[in-house]
């Protein structure tokens, strides 16, 4: 049930990508934790080991999350041994539960799921699109009234856009392939933007207006 909370969640990512790192990484990480088992180190051996694991765990967390999933398992499994409880039941059920929860994600919150293999990125980048014009129009112009206001909003939309396709990157589905084909358009929307900015902040230090015909094409 906790899989399935944890990787149900689409605003942490990929529904798809988590549930199969999770399920992955748990498998890599038993297997490690099945080693520490086999040896049976002795209780000083278990605290240094724990300490190690202890300690890469957040370096994995902001990596990947496979990564994180590799390392937590193995820590869970020294923490049991420490307090004398693990044992090859424990680790079989947390690998067995931990896959079963990846599977119901996956069957539930991807292929059943309307839409999920079908995200609308195309809308969102043309919405992006019309919002940096319209901060580049108003921008540009002599009389910016509410052009701070506006920027914050595209900048926010930029960037909601470009978490959005970096999700659906992870997803094996065509629309995986179409977000990496239009992501270069995400950067250069974002430098386009960063230009009009700065010619912006050169207008209101004194520098002349572009001309109405350079506006009228950015736009």
């Amino acid at each position: 049930a906790v899989t399935v909370a944890i990787t149900l969640k689409p605003d942490f990512g990929s529904v798809f990508a988590r549930a199969v790192q999770r399920g992955g990484g748990t498998f890599v990480g038993a297997l490690v934790g099945a080693g520490v088992l086999a040896l049976n180190p002795n209780g000083w051996v278990l605290v240094v080991l724990a300490a190690g694991v202890s300690f890469l765990l957040p370096i994995a967390q902001v990596r990947q999350y496979g990564m994180f999933a590799t390392v937590l398992t193995p820590l869970v499994i020294i923490q049991l041994e420490i307090g004398h409880v693990g044992s090859w039941d424990l680790l079989l059920a947390r690998l067995v539960d931990t896959v079963a929860g990846c599977v119901i994600t996956l069957v539930f919150g991807y292929v059943l799921w309307p839409g999920s293999r079908t995200p609308r990125i195309g809308g969102r980048l043309a919405d992006a699109v019309d919002a940096v014009a319209r901060y580049a129009d108003l921008a540009l112009r002599a009389d910016p009234k509410g052009r701070s206001a506006l920027r914050r909003r595209t900048y926010r939309q930029l960037s909601d856009l470009r978490t959005e396709f970096q999700r659906v990157l992870a997803e094996p589905s065509a629309a995986g392939r179409r977000a990496a084909a239009w992501y270069p358009a995400i950067i250069g929307l974002e430098r386009v933007t960063g230009s009009v900015t700065r010619v912006a902040v050169e207008i209101d230090q004194g520098e002349p207006l572009p001309s109405q015909s350079d506006v009228d094409v950015v736009v």
